[in-house]
């Protein structure tokens, strides 16, 4: 495999945050704010949820409790 298809791969690292044995089966996933408009005193903000893999099931109810917009899974490239 060349290195540009390997640097192309679609699964995450397994020594990140998730990963770590104190946040492994306690942190279900961050949340990333992105303001909407630039240059403004006032805006509103787009919601990314990165999830912990082990906690896939609660995706549903994160979004329609916090409004997410897109959602980063383990095998996405954010």
């Amino acid at each position: 495999m060349n290195a540009s298809v390997a640097a192309l791969r679609t699964a995450r690292d397994t020594d990140g945050y998730f990963y770590q044995p104190q946040n492994a089966d306690k942190l279900c996933g961050v949340i990333a704010l992105r303001r909407t408009q630039r240059g403004s005193f006032i805006s509103g903000y787009r919601k990314t949820l990165f999830i912990n893999e082990r906690f896939e099931g609660y995706v549903d109810q994160i979004r329609q409790e916090v409004g997410i917009n897109e959602v980063v899974r383990v095998n996405d490239r954010p």
